[in-house]
């Protein structure tokens, strides 16, 4: 079952305002995107994952390798995938070309970022975003990634 979360756009470049959609693929898995910001020409892209059901998931792990993994489209049709985007979970070690298993309790929301580098300082905004998730306990694996649509690039 395919579970949808529309947040509001706030970029103010954008003419027609679109919602950030988010396809997390079960009902117990929300992702909330808290911030997506440039710093140059590097994205930083900081998430929630929250476990809305009442049993912890102690297996679940992204993918960040060059074929089954992060992959990234900006606005501008650029695509983006390892060795240009790194992962990290909570306080860990960022990585690339690799996958880590983590687990996200019940009601306490795990946090993830992502590093995209060399992304065009005119894009507006990540147009496409696909994460591989691998996790039993929600029957997530890399045939059917979480997807996000229309994310805004924050800039100064």
């Amino acid at each position: 079952m395919a579970m949808m979360v529309l947040l509001p756009n706030t970029a103010m470049a954008q003419s027609q305002p679109q919602a950030t959609r988010i396809v997390t693929n079960h009902a117990d898995f929300r992702i909330k995107i808290q911030r997506c910001v440039a710093n140059g020409t590097n994205v930083l892209i900081d998430m929630l994952f929250i476990n809305e059901g009442t049993k912890d998931v102690d297996n679940i792990s992204i993918h960040c390798s060059n074929w089954h993994g992060v992959e990234a489209y900006d606005s501008e049709g650029n695509i983006y995938r390892e060795p240009k985007i790194s992962v990290k979970v909570a306080n860990g070690e960022e990585y690339r070309n690799s996958s880590k298993e983590f687990s996200i309790l019940t009601g306490v929301p795990m946090r993830v970022s992502l590093l995209i580098k060399d992304v065009s300082e005119t894009s507006e905004s990540i147009a496409r975003l696909k994460l591989c998730v691998d996790c039993s306990e929600w029957a997530l694996d890399r045939s059917k990634p979480i997807v996000f649509r229309n994310i805004p690039i924050s800039r100064d």
